[in-house]
């Protein structure tokens, strides 16, 4: 279902990337988290593309400077190397007549397992996710993807859902607030 594109082969993909890119710029703040794609992975979906657009964009990124761009105070989990994988999805709907409940399970279902696929291959057990509201509760609600850290929108200081992932579905279920990993400074600015 979904075609990988990375930074090597993304050339041969242009329209696609293009397509999958316009509607993560459309999301205020996520386009900001997510300027440097240049050096990214992409998963995207492949089969009917009159019928949606949709996939992952997957970013390494050093943990410190990520961390303070978002407003962490501390490491939430222990990431190796002092990076971060950084993600991101999107799905788009064209085709009215689709059945959204079904797709869309299949979409997550085959995604997570891409996103596990990725992880085993680069040798991590976390994606950091950051997403537009729709999109978190259609991973949780639809895909019933395995957060061990959830910052909801509500509670995070630029609109957007910021979790860890875990791409192994045996660990526990941890929701932290976002005054628990937000730097004293940032929760002043927010408020």
């Amino acid at each position: 279902m979904f075609e990988t594109i990375s930074p090597l082969n993304r050339t041969f993909h242009n329209e696609l990337v293009s397509s999958f890119l316009q509607k993560i710029t459309e999301t205020p703040h996520l386009d900001q988290a997510f300027e440097d794609y240049h050096n990214a992975t992409f998963f995207i979906g492949k089969e009917n593309v009159h019928s949606f657009c949709g996939g992952a964009l997957l970013l390494k990124k050093k943990l410190l400077p990520f961390q303070r761009s978002v407003g962490f105070q501390k490491t939430i989990l222990p990431f190796q190397k002092g990076e971060v994988w950084v993600c991101t999805l999107k799905l788009h709907i064209k085709d009215v007549n689709l059945d959204f409940e079904s797709f869309s399970k299949a979409f997550y279902d085959n995604l997570y397992e891409k996103l596990v696929g990725f992880g085993n291959e680069v040798g991590t057990d976390f994606l950091y996710m950051v997403l537009e509201p729709g999109e978190y509760l259609c991973t949780e609600a639809i895909g019933f993807w395995p957060y061990v850290v959830e910052i909801r929108p509500q509670e995070s200081m630029d609109g957007l859902f910021h979790g860890v992932l875990s791409l192994s579905k045996t660990l526990p279920h941890v929701t932290t607030r976002s005054s628990d990993v937000f730097s004293p400074r940032a929760r002043r600015l927010a408020a």
